[in-house]
């Protein structure tokens, strides 16, 4: 019976600029992994030029780590972990994704009308805050509001109330690394541990300025 370890890879990119931010790999398992290698191959374009919690002793076409896992309790359950972010430059191929439309405009007695129009090869969900929706017959509602794609398309006008000067946006989603690779995997292990992997692409949007 094959032995799971879970890992969590994010990518961060900042789309004001097409710009590589961070990028993060965290392993969890019932099992001490501590010894194991963590190696990492960063998406391409990007450059690494900071490490946490420390950079890796080997750094060439890959960066290693040797494993040091720490314990704690989960749902009463005793769980090993282990993680590392690198923080990244360089250019983003926007190739994956197309931000047609990502505005604001005056609506009159104090309320801004957002636009938006989004597209991917892939699903996505959009996240906006913080606004204040007006609904014709619930009153409003002010907070974080989630959008979802489909068949990797969003569109569509919101009319809202600003809670501050600045709107922020962000699409987030769950990719494979046919979209944008980001290469991570466990050395010196047992022959019956397999890593189970799960991919989340943050895209960050440029903040809107909520000025009437």
């Amino acid at each position: 019976m094959p032995r799971k370890v879970e890992l969590l890879k994010i990518v961060e990119i900042d789309l004001d600029r097409w710009g590589f931010k961070n990028c993060i790999a965290y392993l969890t398992s019932s099992i001490d992994i501590t010894g194991c290698k963590l190696r990492i191959v960063p998406p391409p374009g990007a450059r690494v030029v900071g490490a946490f919690p420390s950079w890796p002793e080997y750094m060439e076409e890959f960066l290693e780590w040797k494993i040091k896992a720490y314990r704690r309790i989960f749902e009463e359950e005793v769980k090993y972990s282990f993680g590392v972010r690198l923080d990244l430059e360089g250019r983003v191929d926007p190739g994956f994704f197309i931000l047609s439309a990502w505005m604001v405009k005056p609506q009159g007695d104090e309320l801004m009308k957002l636009v938006f129009d989004l597209a991917a090869s892939f699903d996505f969900k959009l996240i906006v805050s913080p606004i204040q929706i007006h609904y014709n017959l619930d009153g409003s509602k002010t907070g974080i509001l989630e959008l979802s794609a489909r068949k990797g398309v969003l569109q569509g006008e919101i009319v809202f109330k600003p809670v501050t000067p600045i709107v922020a946006g962000t699409v987030e989603a769950y990719i494979k690394d046919d979209i944008l690779p980001f290469v991570v995997s466990l050395r010196e292990v047992e022959e019956d541990i397999v890593l189970v992997e799960k991919y989340r692409l943050v895209l960050r949007l440029p903040d809107l300025v909520c000025l009437g």
